[in-house]
């Protein structure tokens, strides 16, 4: 071909040239982002420099991340183009700030075994959270079906705790007699009457359990209830996406019998009085 020929382009050869598809093309026609095109003899669209170039900004602009309606703004001087590239240069930044929280995560999934429920969006992590991560070990299923619940709830500082907490308590022997023994008495209460004197037993055993845990817990340097209320105040979650979790992990939990439940109010009423009680 004669480069002096002036032989105009077929919209396939643009679209070539411009990295592409036809439909494209024919897109910002649609739109009125391309002007419409020459058509020859046969009816066909033909372009021309300017038509070409103007196509080519198109694309480059595009590829800097700006919308098509902010490229139209700028084709026709409505908007100053160093305005928009402003505002994406902001949101790259936001989407680097996003992919390094994203690896962050990543590496802490990959560091917990794969449980999701460990690794919110903390941001710099306090030394006492990387302690509980160290405590938190590998949540079996259920555990992080419930975890992930806790995080929605209460926010990732919590969920974290809340692992650390529950991992204490399986892996250490006591502490899992002393909960088989509470599962045991709440298993026989299911059918009976409120006035089993297992009922009370069963409250004093939950105590001793809430207790040996504690115990545990600071132990391993883990003021739980502190913990709990000083974790993040920052991460104070929407109330109605808090409600909606607190009613999911709900969702599956039994109704507690007359006898199940004078246990548990019993427990409770032993557990106001020991935390009232002078030291």
């Amino acid at each position: 071909m004669n480069p002096l020929e002036h032989k105009p382009l077929t919209i396939g050869q643009v679209a070539e040239l411009a990295d592409v598809s036809p439909r494209t093309v024919r897109h910002y026609h649609q739109i009125g982002l391309l002007g419409e095109a020459e058509r020859d003899s046969a009816g066909r669209r033909v372009y021309r420099t300017s038509a070409i170039a103007r196509l080519l900004l198109i694309r480059k602009l595009v590829d800097l991340g700006l919308s098509l309606s902010q490229i139209e703004g700028v084709a026709d001087g409505t908007t100053e183009l160093a305005d928009l590239l402003d505002g994406v240069e902001r949101d790259l930044a936001e989407q680097e700030q996003r992919i390094a929280r994203q690896r962050e995560s990543l590496r802490l999934v990959r560091a917990a075994g794969g449980a999701p429920a460990l690794i919110g969006e903390i941001g710099d992590e306090s030394e006492q959270v990387a302690r509980l991560r160290r405590h938190a070990g590998v949540p079996g299923d259920q555990q992080r079906d419930m975890l992930l619940l806790v995080e929605k709830a209460f926010g990732p500082q919590r969920a974290v705790l809340q692992a650390a907490t529950d991992n204490l308590a399986d892996t250490d022997e006591h502490l899992r007699a002393l909960a088989a023994r509470v599962t045991e008495h709440y298993d026989h209460l299911a059918t009976a009457e409120p006035d089993d004197p297992r009922v009370e037993q069963c409250a004093q055993d939950q105590l001793e359990l809430a207790d040996a845990v504690r115990e545990a817990e600071l132990a391993a340097g883990i003021d739980g209830d502190a913990l709990w209320r000083d974790l993040a105040a920052e991460e104070e979650q929407d109330p109605e996406i808090k409600a909606l979790a607190i009613q999911a992990m709900n969702s599956e939990v039994p109704q507690l019998s007359p006898a199940q439940h004078q246990a548990l109010r019993r427990y409770l009423q032993k557990a106001v009085a020991a935390q009232t009680r002078p030291a």
